[in-house]
């Protein structure tokens, strides 16, 4: 998630969760803002580098204050299965907490609509102006023959922009869905960014679906 400009996150919020299993918003935010400058690792799509007076300062402390803030819920459960109100409560702190101008939802379900999850997804780009952008989804669906118009959920949803990924020739990647709910498309084969391993240890890794697509 990113918050605007001068936004604080309350001191409530557990700065200190449970080791991340998945690694999975870890990566999504290496994405986002590794910082540069550090001659290790990779360097995030925002420039958070002293030389741009716009970004996050020479420190490296994004969470200072300065032109954006991030907050990173969890929805999934050790196994990887998450209800879709653990989705819904996940977004929502987001929403309440943070005053988010865009959040990253990079997971979901096949063929899965609801009534209410699409209303609070509607609800959260009508009133409180937030971008929602969600992965189409690793199935490999074409969305034609006999694979039909198959939709991964929360991305295809009016209120969510549907992200798919391709490769660095632009085609679409092996296992990214395809349908007519598919807004947009970003590489997403072999994206260095950082991780958590399950022993808690740090790292850099290479990573390709459209979980990736979606924060580039």
């Amino acid at each position: 998630m990113v918050l605007p400009n001068g936004d604080t996150l309350p001191w409530s919020i557990d700065r200190h969760p449970t080791n991340p299993v998945h690694s999975h918003g870890t990566i999504l935010l290496g994405i986002v803002a590794a910082l540069p400058g550090n001659d290790i690792g990779v360097r995030g799509v925002l420039d958070l580098s002293s030389e741009n007076p716009e970004g996050g300062g020479g420190d490296g402390n994004i969470d200072g204050g300065r032109r954006f803030r991030f907050m990173h819920t969890r929805a999934l459960k050790d196994d990887r299965t998450a209800s879709q109100s653990q989705m819904i409560d996940a977004v929502n702190q987001c929403v309440e907490y943070g005053n988010a101008d865009v959040i990253i939802v990079a997971m979901g379900c096949v063929n899965c609509p609801s009534d209410a999850v699409r209303d609070f997804f509607q609800r959260a780009y009508d009133d409180a102006g937030v971008l929602v952008v969600g992965a189409a989804g690793n199935q490999g669906y074409e969305g034609e023959g006999d694979d039909g118009q198959r939709y991964m959920y929360p991305a295809s949803y009016p209120g969510v922009i549907s992200v798919a990924a391709v490769d660095e020739k632009g085609r679409r990647m092996d296992g990214s869905n395809a349908n007519d709910a598919v807004e947009l498309a970003a590489h997403g084969d072999d994206v260095l960014s950082t991780f958590v391993s399950p022993q808690g240890e740090l790292g850099y890794g290479k990573f390709g679906c459209t979980t990736q697509s979606v924060p580039l």
